[in-house]
């Protein structure tokens, strides 16, 4: 009889090509993430990167910049004349100032919402909407604000950018998966490199839900092809799987358009004429940007008025059992009790990019390693080397001066931007294929071919084999080469013909063929 332990141990047959990864509330579920290029006017695929678990976004955003430089490089285009739009776990500075290091225009939602919170961004969506925007699904009116290009290294961005801020009231019927909830309003954030003379907040609103997403090629993909489903245990097989199904979706567009040739369709995206927008008596430039955070401006000082009393933060430690903020007293300005008694002294003043003060107490590293609360109070693994660090907070209060008045933006000193929508200097066209149409109708004239295969008599007879003796290591396959194998398991010309002929293919697919030419390889 067999035991239940003397079975092996239960393993995932793609345990190798797969990881723990985000699937909502299932977190111990494994998962493969697919990173996707694809040119949004031609449908074409240009690239595809996998990894076990949540992927790697950083390494494969880097490859996506470099395949696009490259492409835009060989149709003799710039890179500010592209648009960049990313989905899914981007949209965080990081992210950001890896397309602006490749000089790319760029388009994607902002997950950094910490913005709202600056007083000059909060003091602008006070006020009126100057566009609003409805949906092309769910056809809900959003209000939207666009602040211009806004300066904000504080957070970690490189370069300035433009902040577009939808509006949407809140519904407590409705389960929202994206935005933040401020109030009675759900907030969703858009950054983009162009310029209000260009493109409007509501043309990039569509530009991002319409023309320039890529959800219907993905679904379109997964009808037709089905490159998602699993068909190998290791990470290699999976990934080649995927690139063989996006260079087979290439070939049928390739292949469709010389089939059918089909004119470039030119869609008006913005047009000459526009709403007209009075301009207020001291307009911004909108090249000069909203400056959010001064990194080297002085720090107040730390009994300024300007600010709140002092609030000792909660910190990280009562989730893990170990003392948190609220277990240290504050006697003074200057000092700090310890739940042993030992007293912490003042050591830095910062400032955040809200404003507030940020008091660092600090103590002596050898106060804490002869503390019996040692462990209780330091972190798991931690030498102590540093000692125990709390923060004081000091709210900012805020002023007259900063509470929004009646007077235009344009006159505030604190907020130097416009909210007016600059119209476009000429027409802005959408050019593309009817893609859809090139491979569905690709696809229904294939499927009417006939295919006969004949064999065919040898032009020369065949050689008798002459006896060859061999050992149990060769007939075993364990000396030999690969060279050696594939030699005796070559087969010789003469011995078997076929012949191929196939009906239903167009001369036009069939000239395409023959104008092929071999071109070197591309190694990524």
């Amino acid at each position: 009889m067999v035991s239940a332990q003397s079975y092996p141990k239960a393993r995932r047959r793609s345990q190798a090509a797969t990881a723990k990864g985000y699937l909502g509330r299932d977190r111990g579920e494994v998962t493969r993430t697919r990173s996707t290029v694809a040119q949004a006017h031609t449908s074409e695929w240009l690239g595809t990167f996998g990894a076990p678990g949540n992927g790697t976004p950083g390494p494969d955003l880097q490859r996506a910049c470099g395949i696009i430089g490259r492409y835009l490089q060989h149709h003799k285009l710039t890179g500010s004349s592209a648009i960049v739009r990313l989905d899914g776990y981007y949209g965080t500075p990081q992210f950001v100032n890896q397309i602006q290091q490749h000089q790319l225009g760029y388009i994607l939602r902002c997950r950094d919402y910490q913005l709202l919170k600056h007083l000059a961004i909060s003091t602008r969506l006070q006020e009126t909407p100057a566009q609003l925007w409805s949906h092309p699904e769910s056809h809900q009116v959003r209000e939207v604000f666009d602040l211009g290009f806004v300066d904000d290294s504080w957070a970690g961005y490189s370069q300035p950018l433009r902040l577009i801020v939808v509006r949407t009231p809140y519904d407590p019927k409705r389960k929202y998966r994206v935005g933040k909830r401020i109030g009675d309003f759900i907030y969703e954030l858009f950054i983009t490199s162009h310029a209000q003379t260009g493109l409007t907040g509501c043309d990039i609103l569509s530009l991002y839900y319409g023309r320039g997403g890529f959800e219907k090629l993905l679904g379109d993909e997964d009808v037709e092809q089905d490159c998602d489903r699993w068909c190998s245990w290791h990470p290699y097989g999976q990934e080649f799987w995927q690139i063989l199904s996006q260079w087979v979706w290439n070939w049928r567009l390739w292949a469709g358009f010389a089939n059918q040739l089909q004119p470039l369709r030119q869609t008006i995206w913005v047009g000459l004429e526009g709403e007209k927008t009075t301009l207020p008596e001291n307009p911004v430039s909108v090249d000069e940007p909203l400056v959010l955070s001064q990194v080297h401006t002085p720090c107040p000082a730390v009994d300024s008025v300007n600010y709140g009393p002092m609030q000792v933060a909660g910190g990280w430690a009562r989730s893990q059992g170990k003392f948190s903020g609220s277990d240290f007293t504050l006697l003074d300005e200057r000092t700090l009790q310890c739940p042993a008694g030992n007293s912490m002294y003042r050591r830095e003043v910062r400032q955040n990019r809200i404003g507030d003060l940020l008091i660092l107490f600090g103590i002596n590293p050898r106060t804490c390693q002869q503390c019996p609360l040692k462990s209780q109070c330091l972190a798991d693994g931690s030498k102590g080397t540093g000692g125990r660090r709390i923060t004081v907070i000091r709210k900012k209060l805020a002023s007259r001066a900063d509470e929004p008045s009646a007077v235009s933006i344009a006159q505030t000193p604190s907020i130097q931007v416009t909210h007016l929508t600059a119209q476009p200097t000429g027409t802005v066209l959408w050019l593309d294929f009817p893609t859809t149409r090139l491979r569905r109708e690709l696809s229904h004239q294939l499927r009417q071919q006939q295919i006969v295969i004949e064999s065919i008599a040898a032009n020369t007879s065949v050689a008798q084999p002459k006896p060859q003796c061999i050992t149990r290591n060769q007939r075993a396959h364990r000396r030999l080469t690969w060279a050696e194998r594939w030699n005796r398991n070559a087969t010789a010309d003469a011995v078997a013909h076929w012949q191929v002929r196939l009906f239903g293919i167009s001369s036009a697919v069939l000239n395409w063929l023959r104008n092929l030419k071999p071109r070197a390889a591309v190694i990524i």
